[in-house]
């Protein structure tokens, strides 16, 4: 793990579902069901899929938001030094969680609206006691200017500010406590295009100025195409697909990544795009299928995909890069 900040094995978050006066647990949503996958050290991973399949779970769980069900969430902050989140109690994550910060989805409600930017910037260091009362003002200055915003402005509240101000001030707060990992939780998907490419710029340059590493969440493949440098395709709480960002986009081989891409909008009027639309609905994770879960909508399923779970496997057969897919016939099927 020496170039891996943070690796997952086999996470599985699993909500029970009860039932009756007294409470009984009468099955589970199966939110993450036994995902691996593992994160560079200076990389943006980026994790995309339907909304529902689990992604924002993922996030969640390595952060320790909630408890998880099984698996390992192995963090990295040197070389050769790993750490397991997944068995640590509250006391024992304290001090780690100035290492692993969140950027959340929605500008207006992650700020406390009765706080000023001041405060809200600064309430981590007040709490964790990094820094007297008397220079924290100035570190949120800096932070502020480091995200393109008008220090002046410190003693404002968050009505006063834009949805891409507000974004650039929960940045600031996730990067007040010089973390080295940085889950973006759909950090751009509330804001308008034109907006989303100046966020999208402004944590490509913050990711080296303070050498993060992102776990990047979206739905939206052109995003993800744009930032990320290695993409992970989820579908009902699994990984079906992980490769890097120009070989998953160039060589899709799983069908749900075929159908996903296929309907990304090219910016060329001549070229016409091959849609590739899906029938039927998403699976219950409350009640998944056997076999393959993305099976009942797969043009390609035959009766292996019915009876037989795919495993996530390398199909590159020589080089460094690998090319993950859960699919009985990976390579053969094409869009």
């Amino acid at each position: 793990m020496s170039d891996t900040v943070l690796k997952i094995d086999g996470l599985c978050k699993h909500f029970p579902i009860r039932k009756g006066f007294l409470g009984r647990q009468t099955g589970a949503v199966k939110a993450v069901d036994g995902v691996d996958f593992h994160v560079g050290r200076g990389e943006i991973f980026g994790l995309v899929g339907e909304s529902g399949c689990g992604k924002s779970t993922i996030g969640r769980a390595i952060l320790r938001a909630f408890d998880i069900t099984s698996g390992r969430i192995v963090y990295s902050p040197q070389p050769h030094v790993e750490i397991e989140l997944g068995t640590m109690n509250e006391a024992e994550l304290r001090p780690l969680r100035r290492e692993l910060q969140m950027i959340f989805q929605d500008p207006y409600s992650s700020l406390n609206p009765r706080m000023t930017v001041s405060e809200i910037i600064g309430e981590p260091l007040r709490l964790n006691r990094l820094m007297d009362s008397a220079q924290i003002p100035e570190e949120v200055r800096r932070l502020l200017r480091d995200v393109g915003l008008n220090p002046s402005h410190m003693n404002r509240y968050p009505h006063a500010f834009s949805g891409g101000q507000r974004q650039r001030i929960g940045i600031a707060r996730a990067l007040v406590m010089k973390p080295r990992f940085v889950v973006a939780d759909e950090a751009v998907s509330a804001l308008d295009v034109s907006v989303q490419a100046q966020i999208l710029e402004l944590l490509l340059e913050l990711k080296a100025q303070y050498s993060l590493s992102y776990l990047f969440i979206s739905h939206d493949l052109s995003v993800i195409k744009y930032l990320c440098t290695r993409v992970g395709v989820m579908y009902v709480g699994k990984l079906v697909e992980v490769a890097s960002r120009d070989d998953l986009f160039s060589r899709p081989l799983h069908p749900y990544t075929q159908a996903l891409i296929s309907v990304v909008p090219i910016p060329n009027p001549r070229m016409r795009t091959r849609f590739r639309l899906l029938e039927g609905e998403v699976a219950n994770p409350a009640a998944p299928p056997s076999g393959c879960y993305f099976h009942p909508r797969c043009p390609f399923a035959k009766e292996i995909c019915r009876d037989t779970e795919p495993a996530l496997r390398n199909v590159v057969a020589q080089g460094d890069d690998e090319h993950m897919v859960a699919c009985h016939f990976a390579g053969e099927v094409g869009v």
